[in-house]
């Protein structure tokens, strides 16, 4: 944040559906923005004084960045705490020392001069009120962010400090209600009880748009000349030659980025055949006494953490030690969705922490097994928590051994970008009848397609994605995969809500972009694609035309003989 910033790339992460304030105003961008730098370069200085990340989350609120505003304002919270409840500790001491010396100073060049017996009873006041500050800005960050599930796990803590009033609180309270019966209806009508959980979940998020910081340089938006080979050698390694990454002309309006390559076909490839397995360690399993790394159950000795050396030296091999023997406190409060996320979240960081012991000079986002992965900037708001978000990212970081205040290479917004990258390309599912995520370095660099020309699945017991085609392919054609196989059979609209999360507004897909075009375009596009299908194919088609008919929808264009 110290860097210059590119003000075309101001786009606030506030989402204005979720809160009720009025947008950040463009005015205050100069002064905001230069205060944010200056205390950045102070937190760089004296980490320990927690005036510093009270101003710049003030700073960064108006701005209209209220996650990095928490962020910023629990670490606040986190030092002062530390110094008035447990000033004997030694993170207590280095506040108290950092705090102390700076209110020394300014009590001495001052004209009051109150130093004195009461000196450190006047630290310990300032202190008290820079809490109280920390509190009412992480509280006002909550509020722009929708969390009022969070908001009202301070209940306590927010009547005591009178950050809030009674009736507010009472507000807040019939809202969380309101939210949480309308998400089971829509849960129940949609989904069935099976869904009961997830309505939970969204019950209880918040909501923060991803976009680029405004100082985020080019190189942290965009995969490099060495991180495009590496990706291009290992895919042509595991898929026997038969792909290669290169440039796609897959476009969304939406999409800025020039960024965009897809997988294509470096031969003829008949329908059904195998084009790559691909294995991943960035997998995490919901199913107690499971192997970290194959999910394989630990039936003989449940207290091991690996089914054998072969899985045990990958892990010592690849991930920080920490992870190989130590739990997350706590996980169990969550759903399943969240707790994976957080699981995966922890595997990646894991990772980057091994890998930068000996490459400590290489940022988080350019380090190996997040260079290839790419956030969607230009999609909705996307769920947002305290707990997942900033209580564990941070609890992570401190079990991996770093320091949360002085290192700011996993500053909140890299932490962010982090998490942002992973929700964008990892792939859930069920293995054992437990919940599962992964993220396989391969089978996220598909580019998406409503008529995908390869289909997938997960190896029986293991992460690993086994990836077939479905029809024949053509050397120089792009091989497609579909982000979700239900669209195949929905109308534009209802495709184009289903995939916003990952592709924006709009798909760019071939089928999309005929559909959108209408008339003869659209007939001809389809009118083609039929011929590609197998007997097999056209069955299902001609049943899913019959059952969409039935229920008053169209997903292909009138007049096209099935």
């Amino acid at each position: 944040m110290e860097n210059p910033w590119d003000k075309e790339q101001w786009k606030y992460t506030r989402d204005p559906i979720f809160s009720s304030s009025p947008p950040p105003n463009p005015q205050n961008y100069n002064r905001c923005s230069a205060r944010v730098r200056s205390e950045t370069r102070n937190i760089i200085d004296l980490p320990f004084e927690p005036g510093h990340w009270l101003m710049r989350a003030d700073e960064l609120l108006t701005l209209g960045f209220p996650e990095l505003a928490v962020g910023d304002a629990h670490k606040s919270r986190l030092l002062t705490e530390a110094a008035l409840s447990n000033p004997g500790s030694e993170l207590g001491e280095k506040v108290l020392l950092a705090h102390g010396m700076g209110y020394w100073l300014r009590d001495h060049y001052s004209m009051q001069g109150r130093r004195g017996n009461n000196f450190l009873a006047d630290v310990l006041s300032s202190l008290a009120r820079l809490e109280n500050s920390a509190w009412s800005i992480l509280v006002r960050g909550l509020m722009h962010i929708g969390s009022t599930a969070d908001i009202l796990s301070f209940r306590d803590v927010i009547m005591e400090r009178s950050i809030l009033s009674t009736e507010d609180l009472a507000r807040l309270q019939t809202m969380h209600e309101k939210k949480k019966k309308d998400c089971t209806e829509v849960a129940i009508k949609w989904g069935g009880s099976k869904d009961l959980d997830r309505s939970v979940e969204t019950a209880n998020n918040g909501f923060v748009r991803v976009r680029a910081y405004p100082w985020m340089p080019e190189d942290l938006m965009s995969r490099s000349v060495g991180t495009k080979a590496a990706i291009t050698a290992s895919l042509t390694s595991i898929s026997h030659s038969q792909c290669i990454w290169t440039s796609s002309e897959i476009r969304r309006e939406t999409d800025e980025d020039t960024d965009m390559y897809g997988i294509f076909a470096s031969a003829d490839i008949k329908a059904g055949a195998l084009v790559f397995t691909d294995h991943t360690i960035t997998a995490v399993t919901a199913q107690p006494d499971s192997c970290k790394i194959c999910f394989r159950v630990l039936t003989a000795e449940p207290l091991r953490k690996f089914c054998g050396k072969a899985c045990e030296n990958l892990a010592l091999n690849s991930l920080h030690q920490a992870d190989c023997q130590e739990d997350l406190p706590g996980l169990e409060e969550f759903e399943p969705t969240p707790r994976l996320r957080i699981l995966l979240f922890q595997r990646h960081l894991s990772i980057i922490s091994r890998f930068h012991k000996n490459n400590c000079s290489v940022h988080p986002l350019h380090t190996p097994v997040m260079a290839n992965l790419k956030p969607n900037y230009s999609g909705p708001a996307q769920p947002w928590t305290f707990k997942e978000n900033i209580l564990y990212p941070n609890m992570i970081l401190q079990q991996l051994g770093f320091d949360i205040f002085t290192n700011l290479q996993y500053d909140t917004w890299i932490l962010k970008n982090i998490s942002d990258r992973i929700r964008n390309n990892a792939t859930d599912g069920i293995v054992n009848s437990y919940y599962f995520s992964s993220l396989n370095p391969h089978h996220c660099m598909f580019n998406h397609s409503c008529h995908a020309n390869v289909d997938w699945k997960f190896v029986e017991g293991s992460s690993s994605i086994e990836v077939k085609t479905n029809r024949d392919i053509v050397k120089g054609e792009e091989i497609f995969d579909s982000y979700r196989a239900q669209v195949k059979w929905q109308p534009r609209e209802e495709r184009w809500a289903a995939l916003s999360g990952w592709l924006g507004e709009e798909c760019g897909c071939a089928r999309c972009v005929a559909e959108k075009e209408g008339g003869d375009v659209a007939r001809t596009y389809w009118e083609t694609y039929i011929k590609t299908l197998n007997e097999e194919g056209l069955k299902e088609l001609q049943m899913m035309v019959r059952l969409s008919r039935s229920h008053g929808k169209r997903f292909m264009p009138d007049g096209v003989l099935v």
